[in-house]
């Protein structure tokens, strides 16, 4: 390992053209921290893993989160007034009828910023103002986990544009790489990772992410829309996230609110058997 220098020189040499001053911050930050632990572990006072692993459970146990710790999926996905309470997510319902497979909708907030998650039919303009109204946030983003109708309808989409003209619409196709934005000081991260459909992102915060409709532990999919070669590098690249970013997923959830899991492996999520197509 070289000098910090020649660290964060060869770490923002992987930085997209385009990024912004907040993702160069950001990258070299996280590069400060992790160098800073792997200094401490080779000084002797570092964290074993299973203690590491212990603290999250006591911290999910204490959160309210404990139908997580299993790793099970949550045993009534439809009863919201009993779906885990993740820091900073605001589950807003299942749209559009809160049936058996309708898709979640959330509001992530942070220090009076909010982005909305999932723009499924029937969604109110109403119900998002209440719920920023309640966080005490303005909307600064809007975007879904890809571009099915069901996650991404374009008429609630249009209303949202003209009841929030100065939010910024994120559409999941226009989405590259990993996608890097701020609620005011704190990193949501927007990761494209084709497998259910060719516009899959997988969304960030708080340790939690949200993984819409991929399916895990397998390549295959309900559909053929993505081909088999694009599926396997997505899912390889979805599995070098915390290792790309060092930033830790502790969580997750998918979009239709039917597998919640906490204390998660994360590259374990995106394994899936040889022989698997």
């Amino acid at each position: 390992m070289g000098s910090p220098k020649c660290q964060a020189i060869e770490s923002l040499q992987r930085l997209p053209d385009d990024c912004s001053w907040f993702d160069v911050l950001y990258r070299v930050y996280v590069l400060a921290k992790v160098s800073t632990g792997f200094d401490e572990i080779d000084a002797g006072r570092g964290i074993p893993h299973e203690e590491v692993k212990r603290e999250i459970e006591d911290w999910i146990r204490t959160s309210g989160l404990d139908c997580q710790v299993s790793g099970d999926t949550a045993p009534n996905p439809l009863a919201l007034d009993s779906f885990p309470k993740f820091d900073g997510w605001h589950l807003l319902g299942a749209f559009p009828d809160g049936a058996e497979d309708d898709v979640g909708s959330w509001l992530l907030v942070h220090d009076g910023e909010a982005l909305l998650l999932e723009v499924p039919p029937g969604v109110p303009v109403k119900t998002v103002k209440a719920a920023l109204d309640r966080a005490g946030a303005t909307l600064r983003f809007v975007t879904a986990s890809h571009d099915h109708e069901d996650h991404l309808d374009p008429e609630t989409w249009d209303a949202l544009v003209e009841a929030f003209p100065d939010a910024k619409f994120i559409t999941p196709s226009y989405v590259r790489g990993d996608r890097l934005l701020g609620l005011a000081d704190e990193p949501v991260w927007l990761v494209k990772g084709p497998k259910h459909s060719a516009s899959d992102i997988v969304t960030v915060f708080r340790g939690v992410a949200m993984t819409g409709d991929i399916e895990l532990g397998t390549l295959s999919s309900v559909n053929d829309e993505v081909p088999t070669r694009t599926k396997k590098k997505s899912m390889a690249r979805l599995a070098e996230f915390q290792d790309r970013t060092g930033y830790l997923v502790h969580s997750i959830m998918s979009a239709h609110l039917n597998d919640i899991r906490g204390s998660v492996n994360w590259p374990d999520l995106f394994k899936y058997p040889p022989n698997d197509s």
